[in-house]
């Protein structure tokens, strides 16, 4: 076994195995025992070392110890040989040392052998700390995203989300200046926030409309507007500056009829109807309409609805004729007095006879008939011959092979209107509302459509 143990044996009272000890003291009665220990003071009844029995033998204790265990050299082997108090306390164990990454430990046993015995790190690489889960994986602070990371004393996780700034942009830069009074270019008042990105403040000042209004709607003006009968202006700021208005010329300006031919010496469906626009602007025509009404019967007949697109440049001409499909009626465009030229027409309408003599003609906003010459849907009125329905008085009726003209102004005439009269290229513009003194009757036709130079 391994402890050495000193026996003594008596037989026969004969000393067979002397293992030495105090010399003998005293006497005794033979046969008598007495409790003896040979090991280092300090170390009976520590460990596994424990007191053996001496024997008197001879009247004497002859100091031969027999079953006492004493200390040995210290194993690894979970005993505590040298009877320290303390197991497995080898050579060399106890001293500081370092683990395999770094932790500080101490010599100690392990298995048979003396090894470093240390902590290990954990995942935040504290010595001994307990187990630190998820590090590096996801989390979420408020709206911002980021990782799980170890907190200072490393046992425990927290999240290294960035902080929202004061424009809620994660991990964006302090933003100053927030709700303070502020003013747009065109001094509106506002106040700052956010910009777009979240990294800075910007003036949310509204601008002005066009009509000066700070944060008006937008508001289209310049452009052309129209009215009843066809009165036309632009638009314009209302009062409070958030809408449009249409301002209307003063007096009204509106497309008129400026020429008419209600035949040719050829054919009586030999017809043409010329507008022009005496305004500062191009007027769209979009639905208006062109209508003859009979003297006999009083009934409408549409002739032509200007298609969307339609329009009349200012000062300019649109030629509307019958499409001279009738038996003698060769088509194509009309003979002008101006080096016999031809005009073509800009539209055409099936060949009705308008009525040679008399008749009337209106240009109206709408696909509508008139209820009267006051009727707000009525833009022209031209009444010819025998007539009841004509602007103050009616117009002379247009010879065969000529037409009415629209005077330029008052003074105008057949002759200052004709061709090398001093009115020849001023226009149609002259609008008294009265037929009688608007029209002047030329022997020749001179039609001009939109490709006509504008006049005056």
């Amino acid at each position: 076994m391994r402890y050495a143990r000193c026996m003594r044996m008596v037989a026969l009272a004969v000393m067979v195995v002397a293992c030495g000890g105090s010399e003998p003291s005293g006497e005794c009665t033979d046969g008598a025992t007495r409790e003896c220990y040979q090991g280092p003071l300090g170390t009976e009844g520590v460990g596994p070392c424990v007191a053996g029995i001496e024997t008197c033998v001879g009247g004497r204790f002859a100091g031969f110890c027999v079953g006492d265990v004493v200390p040995l050299v210290e194993h690894c082997d979970g005993i505590d040989e040298d009877c320290s108090g303390e197991i497995d306390d080898v050579v060399g164990a106890g001293g500081i040392c370092s683990g395999a990454d770094g932790c500080e430990g101490a010599m100690a046993c392990v298995g048979d052998d003396v090894d470093c015995v240390a902590p290990a790190r954990n995942e935040c690489g504290v010595c001994g700390g307990a187990a630190v889960a998820d590090v590096g994986g996801p989390c979420s602070a408020g709206n911002c995203s980021g990782q799980l990371v170890c907190n200072t004393a490393g046992d425990a996780t927290e999240c290294n989300a960035a902080p929202e700034n004061a424009c809620e942009l994660c991990g964006g830069p302090v933003v100053i200046g927030l709700g303070d009074a502020c003013a747009s270019a065109d001094s509106c008042a506002g106040t700052n926030v956010c910009n777009t990105a979240g990294d800075a403040a910007v003036c949310n000042a509204p601008l002005e409309n066009e009509c000066g209004l700070c944060g008006g709607p937008p508001v289209a003006i310049g452009a052309t507007c129209s009215g009843d009968r066809g009165c036309v202006g632009v638009t314009a700021c209302n009062t409070s500056g958030d809408a449009a208005e249409c301002l209307l010329d003063s007096p009204c300006g509106h497309v008129v009829i400026s020429e008419l031919s209600t035949r040719s010496a050829v054919c009586s469906t030999d017809e043409l109807i010329e507008l022009y626009n005496p305004t500062a602007r191009a007027i769209p025509l979009d639905g208006y309409t062109l209508r003859s009404q009979a003297v006999s019967s009083g009934n409408f007949t549409r002739l032509i609805t200007f298609p969307a697109g339609t329009s009349i440049a200012s000062h300019g001409f649109l030629l509307v004729a019958s499409s001279r499909g009738s038996t003698g009626c060769s088509p194509g465009g009309y003979t002008s007095a101006l080096t016999g030229n031809t005009v073509a027409a800009d539209r055409t309408y099936a060949a009705v006879d308008i009525g040679a003599t008399a008749g009337q003609i209106w240009l109206t906003t709408v696909d509508q008939d008139p209820t009267s010459p006051s009727d707000a849907i009525v833009v022209d009125l031209v009444g010819y011959g025998t007539v009841t329905s004509f602007e103050g008085a009616p117009a002379p009726a247009p010879p065969s092979g000529g037409s009415i003209e629209r005077v330029a102004n008052p003074t105008s005439t057949s002759t200052t209107m004709a061709l090398g009269g001093g009115d020849h290229v001023a226009g149609n513009g002259q609008d008294a509302d009265t037929n009688a003194a608007d029209f002047v009757v030329q022997v020749l036709r001179e039609p001009q459509n939109a490709a006509s130079t504008v006049e005056p």
